[in-house]
């Protein structure tokens, strides 16, 4: 039974293989978990949003642009110093699916800053 098969192995690293199979990554204003963005004076404000980040930063803008300073720290913060934060630098630092998560997620990137 030793046929002769027309073949030969090759060699693919895993990264190029699992891009092929894997789908496309959700882009970052259609997740949810941590999230950042910094402001002109150097502060960064992290939070968490178990929402789409598009929807929770639309939310900050409206916030700051209606003055609504108890609602929002960040509102809070560009009215009291007259700063702009830069929304559109916002970003997803960690995505998790669990809402359990949110409160010690971001707990641990704010304490991450203090350290750096």
């Amino acid at each position: 039974m030793n046929k002769n098969f027309n073949f030969r192995v090759v060699y693919s690293p895993l990264n190029k293989i699992l891009s092929s199979i894997l789908k496309d990554p959700i882009p970052n204003m259609n997740s949810w978990g941590i999230y950042r963005f910094p402001c002109q004076c150097g502060l960064i404000h992290t939070g968490q949003t178990n929402r789409v980040l598009k929807f929770h930063v639309e939310e900050h803008e409206a916030y700051v642009r209606k003055k609504e300073t108890q609602k929002s720290s960040v509102a809070q913060h560009c009215w009291s110093e007259n700063h702009t934060f830069n929304f559109s630098a916002a970003k997803i630092i960690q995505k998790t699916s669990s809402n359990g998560e949110l409160d010690f997620l971001k707990a641990f990137h704010i304490q991450k800053i203090f350290l750096l």
